[in-house]
């Protein structure tokens, strides 16, 4: 993403700017338990429904994690620090290579979108650029 100015561009600025603090700066000690928390708390309720199972498991699958990842995840969460998150921040987010992908009819949002991020590329649902 690129900052262009124009009608809109202030929330992609806005976002550009938010990734750029998650790179800059380490998570506060309050965000960090929060967001642990989130994570802990939350892993019952992937296995209370056969969907969630299913997800659970295609999980395992498609990023070819060991079987006990899921027992072992809560140990592993509690012992990632700011730091750790700052790091991969750093490594991961990478804001003016960011693209943005909007999915509708071109005739009723480019005008609007290329006011806000810069010329689009229109593909197929395949993703083959449109001549």
């Amino acid at each position: 993403m690129q900052y262009r100015g124009g009608k809109g561009a202030t929330r992609q600025h806005e976002v550009q700017l938010e990734l750029r603090k998650m790179i800059d700066t380490r998570v506060t000690p309050d965000e960090l338990t929060l967001a642990k928390a989130s994570i802990t708390q939350s892993l019952p309720a992937t296995f209370e429904s056969n969907n969630g199972v299913v997800n659970a498991l295609s999980t395992l699958f498609t990023f070819d994690l060991p079987l006990n990842y899921y027992s072992n995840l809560g140990e592993q969460v509690s012992v990632v620090d700011a730091q750790a998150i700052q790091e991969a921040a750093k490594k991961y987010l990478v804001p003016d290579r960011m693209v943005v992908v909007a999915v509708g009819d071109s005739s009723k949002i480019r005008q609007g979108l290329e006011a806000e991020v810069g010329p689009a590329q229109l593909r197929d649902e395949d993703g083959i650029p449109l001549k």
